[in-house]
């Protein structure tokens, strides 16, 4: 059965090009890998503008009808921070680490937020655009970049009230910040593969995005973020290997210059979700048109 896209006419007023039609059939396009290469470098060039208009629509939904407005990209790691710090002071938790703890877990929880926002904000940015996918044919790419726009608005926003707090804490960094967009790369990268491996499946399927923010604090729990976890046993050595934890103290050590970050460890990360990045774009274009069929009408 084909699924028929209607194309938009191009935006520029002196071409001559006519709406057209895009018509997926049941061939598998990795029978032509040139081809399939070509049109994905081709649409990734073309996505660029339209993804920064639906991060500012999906930004502007976000915020539009909120008393505290922008304040709530502060308020989620704020409050999981305060909790956390709370549960410390008063003895409910131990955590044994080598800078104030207070410090610790803000930075932890701070950097953490990327990984979620980036899981969320693609749910979020498929979700708003699937009427737009079941009726205009578009670069699917610019829906991946409207989320990444997202996260790295917000995380710019939280470093305005992150850098005055480690100031006023005392935490001055030192020469590791130098590594820290490494760091961010890693988070943003593991972050996006996840969303964009589930925002397909959460078109049709919504306990996806349902589920993904209950599941969201275990795994930060379970990555260390916030409590340091022991490095014996089954949940050690599960973080020795974990690309969460490893990205995340790695901005940590690199913010708060508690020692040399792993460089080694995080380029490998990088290096890991990158190839696992480009293969989640080949499988994100092979499946968001039987994504999109599903769709009700």
């Amino acid at each position: 059965m084909r699924l028929i896209k209607v194309g938009m006419p191009s935006s520029n007023p002196n071409s001559n090009d006519a709406p057209h039609e895009v018509f997926y059939g049941p061939e598998s396009q990795l029978k032509n890998l040139r081809v399939l290469l070509c049109r994905m470098a081709n649409d990734l060039r073309a996505s660029q503008e339209l993804g920064l208009r639906l991060a500012r629509r999906n930004i502007s939904a976000m915020y539009r009808q909120s008393f505290l407005g922008v304040l709530w990209a502060f308020l989620p790691p704020l409050f999981t921070a305060a909790m956390f710090i709370a549960l410390n002071n008063g003895g409910s938790i131990t955590a044994k680490t080598t800078v104030p703890y207070t410090t610790w877990v803000m930075v932890g929880v701070f950097m953490w937020q990327v990984v979620s926002d980036s899981i969320t904000s693609q749910l979020r940015s498929f979700s708003q655009s699937k009427q737009m996918l079941a009726k205009i044919n578009f670069p699917r790419e610019s829906i991946v970049l409207a989320g990444i726009y997202e996260t790295v608005f917000a995380f710019l926003i939280r470093m305005l009230l992150l850098i005055p707090l480690l100031l006023w804490y005392g935490a001055i960094p030192g020469i590791n910040l130098l590594w820290l967009p490494l760091g961010l790369m890693a988070i943003l990268l593991i972050g996006t593969v996840a969303g964009v491996i589930l925002g397909p499946i959460s078109l049709f399927l919504q306990d996806i995005e349902k589920g993904v923010p209950l599941l969201l604090p275990l795994v930060m729990i379970g990555s260390g973020v916030v409590i340091p976890l022991p490095e014996t046993g089954i949940l050690g050595d599960f973080n020795r290997w974990n690309p969460i934890r490893i990205s995340v103290d790695f901005c940590r050590d690199s913010i708060l210059n508690i020692q040399p970050p792993p460089v080694l460890a995080c380029l490998f990360v990088v290096g890991s979700f990158g190839f696992f990045s480009f293969m989640g774009w080949i499988l994100f274009r092979i499946a968001l048109p039987h994504a999109v069929s599903r769709i009700p009408s």
